[in-house]
């Protein structure tokens, strides 16, 4: 009957190390979600926002062919 316990007591402190593990674990996947998601958020919307004035600039007749074709090779090549 003695043993039981014991079996138990060895658990208790295995159990508070693994929530630990676990918690530090989820910590750093949301931590690195949210930068991966900030990061491409960020170079993502600014070329996408870069062709799409580009374009309505062409669409309104602000800028000619040529000029509208050597911008966006730049932007392309950036």
């Amino acid at each position: 009957m003695m043993m039981f316990p014991m079996a138990f007591g060895f658990m208790w402190m295995i159990i508070p190390i693994l929530l630990f593990t676990l918690g530090v674990a989820v910590l750093l996947w949301v931590g690195v979600r949210v930068f991966r998601r900030v990061f491409t958020d960020h170079f993502s919307n600014s070329e996408r926002t870069a062709v799409r004035i580009l374009q309505e600039r062409y669409a309104r007749g602000e800028i000619d062919e040529e000029e509208y074709h050597s911008r966006m090779k730049h932007l392309k090549e950036n």
